[in-house]
């Protein structure tokens, strides 16, 4: 009996995340004003009323101005960890955290370890892109600064970063071999939380003119590792509706979670991928990608999650789907977002089609809208987007159908996409 009970509160649970998540999708434009909306018995259509050129632009502008490093899509990421010691009243201050946890959560110990960025990298990549400890027979690397804390906070309570990125440079050179190695190539510092040095709202401190990624032990966990590591690889952030910079929920480059959502509907955990403009750009899946141009005809698709990609006994089955848009400063993205295996802690739009809006030059993505079919009654869901191009043409999305294997996780999704008017 408790067995049952069990699974009817994680069907309930689950229920009321995936309606959420549609609730929230449907009815909250950018300005928080709702968007027209029509049901109809066995269809949902949302026509958008607001002007996504403009709101990309807004995005795009906003994104642009993070320094970038080179798209690394391929081969091997050599990170160290790097734990840093201060002076301050004339005591030593260090990070809490044990040596053995940093190490763990970025390498794991084993093969089976799963919440890593090690394991997460390897999974989302399909081996493409790996992680691996540098050689030096160390886990972890300690380094001295000089002077006390007062010296790297200047007037008005600024960090002064040149000098304390000078000195760890210098103390790195003189007490180990990570500078010098070039199997490194990113180099995770970890702050005394007394400090204060981290940046306290839990996002990693963006410093991008070197390889380093700044945490402390209240920002240390698995996300703000693979969001940090994914600027570095060349990722901007990735807003939505509720937040247009970084309030993309579902994957790594935008928030951890989505307030809006009740507790409940949270994952406990960050096993999760990227996003699909963001997936379009690292080229993961590009084997079971399609671009669809529809300034002819409409297009139809079957689309699978991303930890199917390497699944056998499907064929003609797409992992990721693009739109181009003949006159738009962007284009499309899809993917369909469902929280199982390493994406089982995506933290919004979950179980959903995600529609990702993606700047041409990657410097943003905006996930504009997702749909969902649910598993007790039978639902076409629908959007119309007013931007296809300049004409005033629109853009109908359409969820046609699925195939289905338990309740709510269906295993792919159908999709019809055509212009309209």
């Amino acid at each position: 009996e408790m067995k049952i009970a069990l699974e009817v509160f994680s069907l309930i649970v689950a229920f009321l995340a995936v309606h959420t998540n549609a609730q929230l999708v449907s009815n909250i434009s950018p300005n928080g004003v709702g968007v027209d909306e029509q049901h109809v018995p066995g269809t949902l259509s949302v026509d958008s009323d607001y002007d996504e050129r403009n709101l990309a632009t807004q995005a795009i502008s906003s994104n642009a101005r993070e320094r970038r490093w080179p798209l690394v899509n391929e081969g091997v990421l050599g990170i160290a960890i790097v734990k840093v010691v201060m002076r301050r009243n004339g005591a030593s201050v260090v990070s809490r955290l044990y040596d053995e946890q940093l190490y763990t959560d970025v390498h794991g110990y084993y093969e089976e370890d799963s919440n890593t960025v090690a394991s997460q990298f390897n999974s989302c990549s399909f081996g493409n892109l790996t992680v691996e400890a540098d050689s030096t027979n160390r886990i972890i690397h300690e380094v001295n600064l000089p002077g006390t804390v007062d010296d790297y906070i200047a007037p008005g309570g600024a960090v002064r970063w040149d000098l304390f990125y000078s000195n760890i440079e210098e103390e790195l050179d003189q007490t180990t071999n990570v500078t010098m190695n070039s199997n490194i190539t990113n180099i995770i510092v970890v702050v005394p939380i007394d400090v204060q040095l981290g940046n306290r709202d839990g996002m990693p401190i963006d410093v991008m003119s070197k390889k380093y990624l700044i945490l402390d032990d209240f920002s240390w966990n698995l996300f703000n590792l693979m969001h940090g590591l994914g600027k570095q690889i060349g990722l901007s952030l990735s807003g939505d509706v509720n937040q247009e910079t970084y309030g993309d929920a579902s994957g790594y480059m935008g928030r951890q979670a989505n307030p809006s959502l009740p507790p409940l509907s949270q994952p406990l955990g960050f096993r999760r991928c990227f996003n699909a403009a963001k997936s379009w750009q690292l080229g993961w899946y590009s084997d079971k990608s399609v671009e669809l141009d529809l300034t002819t005809k409409a297009e139809s698709f079957k689309i699978s999650p991303v930890y199917n990609y390497n699944f056998p006994r499907e064929s003609n089955i797409v992992t990721i789907a693009r739109i181009k848009l003949p006159s738009m400063p962007y284009d499309y993205y899809m993917m369909y977002n469902r929280a199982e295996e390493f994406n089982e802690h995506t933290s919004d739009y979950i179980n959903g089609l995600t529609i990702v809006k993606g700047a041409k030059n990657f410097q943003s993505s905006f996930v504009e809208r997702a749909l969902y079919i649910y598993p007790t009654v039978w639902y076409n869901d629908q959007v119309d987007l007013k931007d296809f191009d300049t004409s005033g043409r629109k853009l109908r999305i359409k969820l046609k159908g699925f195939k289905n294997e338990r309740p709510f996780n269906p295993r792919y999704l159908k999709v019809e996409v055509k212009v309209i008017g």
